[in-house]
């Protein structure tokens, strides 16, 4: 919604929130991320299958990157 739809729309809701996601994934730290996932998930095995899709590899033309602090690849399951 464009900030002029927003605006036109105001009168019809008691509540609004704007709210601006462009880099979030990128910005998610595994060890904050890891260290919430620990407090509800107590099965290790599980825990150790998400921390390694966290810490994953990526190729741009070739060249490998890896992902070991942030990062969390937008559409991953």
């Amino acid at each position: 919604m464009c900030n002029h739809d927003t605006h036109r729309a105001l009168p019809n809701y008691h509540y609004v929130m704007r709210s601006d996601i462009k880099g979030y994934y990128d910005s998610i730290n595994f060890d904050v991320l890891m260290g919430i996932l620990e407090s509800y998930i107590k099965n290790p095995a599980l825990l150790s299958l998400i921390s390694k899709a966290c810490h994953r590899t990526k190729t741009y033309g070739g060249i490998f990157y890896d992902y070991l602090e942030k990062g969390i690849p937008m559409g991953s399951p």
